[in-house]
């Protein structure tokens, strides 16, 4: 009388949270995955980049670097826009995951990079729309193209780490018998 998800909720509670991978899915979600993970990256790094040219000018110059302030403007709006799909799609999992933990009273490393990209980009608006200055976009989408990067080769190589705990793996390859004095 317990759907599947309670039962996994509450074997997690008592501490035996099940290891589910993509792998016991099949090749073909794996691929899914992947690509997923891939297009999340690719998206935050060239917001990231394109932000970071838009901010280099407010680096140098404190600010003025354009005796135009339309300039300004516009490069902040740019930016801003630029920023948007880093926070909706490639820090979605971030937010879930925080979420998720901050549910079950637990934390995780998530929580505290959720909140980095979110004061980072409330901070941002604030200074974008009210003070007409730049704000932390560049350090937004930067947190979030490398935590990510970061997290695509740690599950890269865990996965050509991991030793498959199944049945096969504790069986010998080949045996050794000695019968009558001989080995065989």
């Amino acid at each position: 009388g317990i759907s599947l998800k309670n039962l996994v909720v509450l074997l997690k509670r008592i501490g035996y949270e099940p290891r589910l991978s993509a792998e016991d899915l099949g090749p073909k979600a794996e691929r899914k995955l992947f690509r997923s993970e891939i297009y999340k990256i690719g998206i935050a790094g060239f917001c990231f980049g394109n932000i970071m040219m838009l901010s280099l000018p407010d680096y140098f110059s404190q600010g003025n670097f354009f005796d135009e302030q339309t300039l300004n403007l516009v490069f902040n709006y740019l930016a801003f826009g630029l920023s948007l799909p880093v926070l909706i799609y490639s820090a979605r999992e971030f937010f879930v995951s925080s979420w998720q933990n901050l549910k079950q009273k637990q934390v995780n490393i998530d929580v505290p990079i959720t909140l980095a990209i979110v004061v980072a980009f409330v901070s941002s608006v604030y200074l974008i729309f009210v003070e007409d200055r730049m704000g932390y976009l560049d350090s937004m989408s930067g947190i979030v193209f490398f935590m990510l990067l970061g997290r695509f080769f740690q599950n890269r190589s865990y996965k050509y780490l991991t030793f498959k705990r199944n049945i096969s793996s504790y069986l010998p390859i080949a045996v050794n018998r000695i019968r009558a004095g001989r080995e065989e």
